[in-house]
């Protein structure tokens, strides 16, 4: 098997730091853009739980909810 020499290594070493930084990077922007997303989901539900007490909606919910027993 031949030997890599000093900079061959160095070169591979490199290279895999840029590419597990990116990921790296890649990974932050991802977490960032759920956590958004759960900040969002619950914005939602607590307005749809706003709507769930108008009582017109409330009272179309329990009908529905009659219908399909």
């Amino acid at each position: 098997m031949d030997q890599l020499s000093y900079e061959e290594l160095k070169k591979i070493t490199l290279d895999s730091l840029e590419q597990e930084e990116r990921v790296l990077s890649e990974f932050k922007i991802i977490d960032q853009e759920m956590s958004a997303l759960k900040n969002e989901n619950a914005r939602l539900n607590r307005e749809l739980q706003k709507y769930k007490e108008f009582l017109p909606i409330k009272a179309a919910l329990k009908a529905k909810k009659m219908i399909k027993k």
